[in-house]
């Protein structure tokens, strides 16, 4: 018969905790001692042995207080509901120095900071895994200043007393994935203090305070090469964030395929304003903003910026904001619809180009181009906003090309469809569709509105519908040429018939010609001939007074006019 002392001196608790319920049962075995040491060979042969630990992809097991009891009986370490952090904080000092993986099973655990140093540690929760924050000290829930240090599928709700989530501090190739993020003071989730290679995939980050410098994810403080991706980031102060404080850098920062809403001040907030921020991506995000205060996506002093991609709703005040010396970056492909605001604003800025992107219904103009240069806006469409289509204001060197512009202007009053202000020149406005068919329309295709909006290029426009004039040029050394909608150049054939003295000729052109040029094609008789009273749609030929004696004919000329 097996020696039962023994078997329960040689295997683990969890082995100890299936012997002692078959010995409760042994009613059901009549006491009949064979049946009792087959069962016991069963078990001793099974992975409930002593030599045969359970079967588990985990170094360390943590249970809660309220995990089943089968989940206890196979944890290596079982939380009792109070300062849950030590018994976590105690397995984790307990892996070996190459470090292993600690599963949280399914549960509720409560405590405070756990601090993460080791190197090479996995952190994984089971569907149901719950951390609540405890401990007043406002300290992070995780934090994680070591390399190579990953946290999965957990909840961790901060309960507006710790201060992050998960605070990465001087870490190095790590990542926190699948995991619920909520109710932070600060940040849910921070990285800090020179920390590169990391990860922040599929989470979901919620609420830390209504307004403030707060955010769901925020990344600052020389660090680099941080990718967030497919987040669902809500109802924070702001939703990403990633910014230099003053002498910082920041550096290859990726933002793509997130999903942002009703975060209070920013969805998505990049700025190098302080210091030097090089290199970002944000692309693919779609954003539903219409609480903010600020925008839906704001960047400042970024060099290198690739801006793709992301479908903007309901902004709470611009679409999208590029300020404060951001060059060398592309946007392009996006799509903002509604927003309180500029559909696309530009201040202070330089060496973009704004490719392909679709500006519907802005609050107020579709794209602001402001005391900026070298700005490309290329392709794509602006319509139905309430103010002006493109606005550039102060900005020289910029091109606008093959972009659709429709029924812009519908606040009403003297909104244009490209309006040129404030001193704007040698910019080109070229191969633009331009058209209004409802009843509230813009002004003008294109104007300058002062004779300092000079050295201007506008050509090969194709304008129609607007209720005052296809074009208003005020520049002396604008050029207005090839514009259909506004004629700029004519020519035609005039007679001065025999007994008369003038004609007055037809010009077809948009408004009253700057020149005329005439060359007669039959004889003058010595007379002189001049162009006057040019008008907006006639200009007079004039020939001195003749006699019978002097002319015997029609005299007739060639002529050629342009704005």
């Amino acid at each position: 018969m097996v020696n039962y002392k023994k078997a329960f001196d040689t295997c683990d608790k969890a082995t100890a905790y299936k012997l002692n319920s078959v010995l409760d049962r042994l009613d059901e075995f009549d006491y009949d001692a064979t049946a009792i040491d087959d069962t016991i060979e069963t078990v001793s042969g099974s992975n409930l042995s002593a030599t045969h630990k359970i079967t588990r992809s985990a170094t360390l097991v943590v249970a809660a207080s309220d995990s089943s009891e089968k989940s206890k009986a196979q944890a290596d370490y079982v939380c009792d509901g109070v300062a849950d952090n030590e018994e976590i904080q105690a397995a984790v000092n307990a892996l070996a120095s190459c470090g292993g993986k600690i599963i949280l099973l399914e549960g509720n655990y409560r405590g405070g900071n756990i601090s993460i140093t080791t190197q090479n540690i996995q952190i994984s929760g089971v569907r149901g895994a719950k951390y609540t924050y405890t401990a007043a000290d406002s300290n992070a829930a995780f934090t994680i200043s070591s390399e190579n240090v990953h946290i999965d599928t957990l909840h961790i709700d901060c309960a507006t007393l710790a201060g992050h989530s998960i605070y990465f501090n001087g870490a190095a190739n790590c990542s926190v994935r699948h995991c619920i993020c909520e109710n932070a003071i600060n940040d849910n989730i921070l990285v800090f203090n020179a920390s590169h290679d990391i990860q922040i995939c599929n989470n979901v980050t919620r609420y830390t305070a209504a307004t403030g410098p707060y955010c769901g994810i925020e990344v600052t403080k020389d660090c680099y090469d941080v990718l967030i991706s497919e987040n669902i980031v809500y109802e924070n102060a702001s939703g990403i964030r990633a910014h230099c404080h003053t002498g910082e850098t920041l550096e290859r920062i990726t933002i793509v395929n997130n999903i942002l809403h009703g975060n209070k001040e920013y969805g998505i907030y990049i700025s190098g304003s302080l210091g030097t921020f090089k290199n970002a991506i944000i692309s693919n995000n779609m954003l539903n903003e219409p609480d903010a205060t600020q925008y839906a996506v704001y960047v400042a002093k970024v060099i290198g910026v690739t801006c793709t991609g992301n479908h903007v709703t309901d902004a709470g005040l611009a679409g999208m904001f590029f300020h404060d010396g951001t060059t060398h970056g592309t946007i392009a492909n996006n799509v903002i619809s509604n927003s309180t605001s500029y559909g696309i604003s530009v201040n202070i800025s330089s060496d973009l180009c704004l490719d392909s992107n679709i500006i519907n219904s802005p609050g107020s103009h579709g794209c602001m181009i402001d005391t900026s240069n070298n700005i490309s806006v290329r392709g794509g469409v602006v319509a139905l906003g309430q103010k002006h289509g493109i606005y550039l204001k102060a900005s020289d060197y910029c091109r606008v090309s093959g972009v659709t512009l429709k029924n812009n202007g519908q606040a009403g009053g003297t909104y244009n469809d490209i309006n040129i202000a404030s001193t704007s020149t040698y910019n080109t406005i070229s191969d633009n569709y331009i058209s209004a068919d409802l009843t509230t329309k813009t002004q003008y295709g294109v104007i300058e509105i002062a004779p300092t909006d000079d050295y201007n290029k506008i050509i090969n426009n194709t304008i129609s519908g607007n209720s005052v004039a296809s074009v208003h040029k005020s520049g002396a050394n604008t050029i207005v040429a090839g514009n259909r909608g506004y004629v700029t150049e004519n020519k035609g054939t005039a007679t001065i018939t025999i007994g008369q003295t003038s004609v007055n000729v037809v010009h077809g052109m948009a408004k009253a010609p700057t020149r005329v040029q005439l060359t007669p094609t039959t004889a003058t008789a010595g007379k002189q001939y001049y162009v006057s009273a040019k008008a907006a749609t006639t200009f007079t030929i004039t020939i001195d007074s003749e006699t019978d004696d002097d002319i015997t004919d029609d005299v007739s000329f060639d002529w050629q006019a342009v704005i």
